[in-house]
């Protein structure tokens, strides 16, 4: 047993980096380099959120920026299309949903292999007591 135990938001921030690399690696054909996490774009577009919460034993919230024209690039990529055929937002932020939800759903099993105890099963919680939902919005750059 480790005598000196990392705090579990260190290592929720490490398993959300290895996840985000990992998954846009494998689903999306896209390598990634770790940057700094409060980093935010200037694009005048503004940036879809993906925002997906988790609740057990570990709480939190992961939030997955992307600008405009990355979450269509995403988005693309997940469904096969050119960007140019992605017409519809509410595609986009589904798109933005569900990537995240896939990165969570990633650090959520990682903690669970961690040790995570399980409360009684029911059918709404998973076996390792870890909750998870999503959603998307857009963060539009506010001038004046």
């Amino acid at each position: 047993m480790n005598p000196h135990p990392q705090p579990l938001i260190d290592q929720v921030q490490v398993l959300a980096g290895e996840s985000v690399e990992r998954t846009f690696k494998e689903m999306l054909g896209i390598h990634l380099h770790p940057g700094d996490p409060g980093t935010t774009s200037s694009d005048p577009e503004g940036q879809i959120v993906g925002s997906v919460g988790f609740v057990g034993e570990a709480n939190g919230v992961v939030h997955l920026y992307a600008s405009e024209h990355f979450a269509r690039v995403i988005t693309g990529r997940m469904l096969g299309l050119p960007e140019g055929e992605i017409d519809r937002d509410d595609i986009v932020n589904d798109a933005m949903g569900e990537l995240s939800n896939v990165i969570v759903g990633r650090v959520k099993s990682r903690l669970c292999d961690g040790g995570l105890t399980a409360p009684a099963p029911s059918p709404c919680r998973p076996s390792c007591g870890v909750d998870t939902g999503w959603t998307t919005t857009r963060r539009t750059p506010v001038t004046g």
